[in-house]
């Protein structure tokens, strides 16, 4: 698909505007929608990192996907209902490094920051304007989405589970399973 560099993140498939099926992918330059059947590139955003690193899978929803990416990039929205993406809005206020965030309930929840810098954790925004809902310090790590909990992997080794919530961080339990570092 194209001599742009690879990304990390697999292909996410998602329904075109006129019925089709296309796929996302994320590459070292930036989001590419392509033709499953014929590869042919349907249109592209660039999105470019200083390290050349996408490496969070990219969020359909609704019409719309969402990247972020770490190394100071951010993260931002993309309307792509139309057949071809517009920008709804992008800021720094989620940056993946490489867990992918996720949807529940209206909100995207996610892990911001980067490895080994500080002020990394769990962050809740809301995907109509960007604006972060809450943020929980916990380090970097990786997260996923479960049965309406987070469970966190924090890059020290531990393990948390919380309610995905807009009203906070609510901790449901947290133990040290690891005691080195684990991405």
């Amino acid at each position: 698909t194209g001599g742009s560099g690879a990304g990390y993140a697999p292909p996410v498939p998602y329904p075109t505007h006129d019925g089709g099926k296309g796929y996302l992918i994320f590459r070292a330059a930036g989001l590419f929608a392509i033709n499953p059947t014929t590869g042919q590139e349907l249109w592209s955003h660039e999105w470019i990192t200083g390290a050349n690193v996408n490496a969070a899978t990219p969020l359909y929803f609704d019409g719309k996907v969402f990247i972020s990416s770490s190394y100071d990039k951010g993260c931002c929205l993309l309307d792509i209902s139309s057949g071809q993406p517009r920008e709804l809005w992008r800021n720094k206020n989620m940056k993946n490094h490489f867990s992918t965030s996720a949807l529940h309930k209206g909100l995207i929840f996610g892990i911001d920051g980067h490895t080994g810098r500080r002020q990394t954790g769990v962050v809740a925004l809301d995907p109509k304007d960007g604006s972060v809902v809450w943020r929980r310090e916990l380090g970097m790590g990786s997260m996923r989405l479960a049965d309406g909990k987070l469970i966190v992997l924090t890059e020290d080794g531990n393990l948390y589970f919380a309610e995905a919530s807009s009203t906070g961080w609510l901790e449901l339990s947290k133990k040290q399973i690891l005691t080195y570092k684990c991405w």
